[in-house]
């Protein structure tokens, strides 16, 4: 089983790099090595600028972490001030 996560945006956000920042989520799932279909295992939502997320094995278990930030304006996109890292794992879908 392949595990995939990415950043997808919610809404259109025209031309604006704020909307763009403002309607990001994380979205992990699995793709069929059949088949090729992915399967949304779980969304993750804020109303945080949410980017970069990479997926890693820990002792079999598959891990999501992601960074979040504060969107003021445009450059608080490019350059954020602070961020956050957050990780979630999935145990219950071990991975061989």
């Amino acid at each position: 089983m392949l595990w995939l996560a990415y950043a997808r945006t919610t809404q259109e956000p025209g031309n604006s790099l704020v909307s763009y920042a403002q309607y990001q989520n994380i979205v992990v799932g699995t793709v069929n090595k059949d088949t090729l279909a992915f399967t949304e295992q779980k969304t993750y939502q804020s109303d945080s600028y949410m980017r970069l997320p990479t997926l890693a094995c820990v002792n079999g278990t598959p891990v999501l972490a992601w960074a979040e930030s504060a969107v003021t304006d445009q450059e608080s996109v490019v350059n954020p001030a602070a961020n956050t890292v957050y990780t979630a794992e999935f145990p219950q879908r071990r991975m061989a």
